[in-house]
């Protein structure tokens, strides 16, 4: 009797204390398991009675819900109910992952150095304009989460002048799989495709050059982030190959 009042008490609280801007977050297998929540999703008005109670109450709550989950996949596997994702998806509202929304980069870039700013009582830091490119040319595997993580570390780390690159480029890896440029066609294997003939050294550079390049917009600081060199060297080399061709 007590786990069942206190069961009872628990979905009352969740009612009685939602409002129309009023954000719950449930888990789901309460949310799956409880007949009262999926009773409830079927009508506009939720009817309740408080404990101890028998004057029915109404609630005008709104129930909105936000999954990182393929739930086709799931229902599909058994392991979530076809009948509560189709309570559930009256109105239905698409958020693309960080990496195919790329333009939005720049403008949580600022928002959340602002916010790191402020968290840690700093005076918000300038960043170096490349650091925008060289953010857009990574997939970012942990979404908008992993974004904020860098930009509060760095922030964290910063002491003064213009924000490191140093911090972004530890947390990305640039040697690892992870960290792909977004020019990455069958150009590239044709070029470093060894059946076909082995490239010359040099051929290799200066093709991994010009493909940083295209990827960073023509940012050298981004291109040669990308590359794993310093700028100095890559205006180095675009300076020996200019030299060369007589650009």
């Amino acid at each position: 009797l007590s786990r069942g009042r206190a069961l009872l008490t628990s979905k009352i609280n969740y009612v009685s204390s939602a409002r129309p801007t009023t954000l719950t977050p449930l888990s789901s297998c309460f949310f799956g398991q409880s007949n009262f929540f999926q009773r409830s999703l079927q009508k506009s008005k939720v009817q309740y009675y408080t404990l101890g109670s028998d004057i029915a109450k109404r609630s005008n709550a709104r129930i909105v819900l936000a999954t990182n989950c393929d739930l086709q996949a799931l229902i599909a596997s058994g392991t979530f109910r076809n009948d509560l994702y189709y309570r559930l998806s009256t109105h239905r509202v698409h958020i693309p992952p960080l990496r195919e929304r790329k333009e939005d980069i720049p403008l949580l870039l600022d928002t959340f150095l602002l916010a790191a700013a402020e968290h840690f009582n700093k005076n918000p830091a300038t960043y170096p304009p490349e650091l925008n490119t060289y953010l857009q040319c990574y997939h970012f595997p942990g979404n908008v989460r992993e974004l904020r993580a860098m930009i509060f570390d760095a922030v964290a780390r910063h002491r003064k002048g213009i924000l490191s690159m140093s911090t972004f480029r530890d947390a990305i890896g640039g040697d690892g799989p992870e960290h792909k440029a977004a020019v990455t066609t069958g150009e590239v294997y044709r070029c470093l495709n060894i059946s076909n003939g082995f490239p010359k050294l040099k051929e290799a550079e200066e093709f991994l050059v010009l493909e940083a390049v295209k990827a960073a917009k023509g940012n050298q600081g981004a291109a040669a982030a990308l590359l794993g060199i310093s700028r100095q060297a890559l205006n180095q080399r675009i300076a020996k190959k200019r030299s060369e061709t007589g650009a």
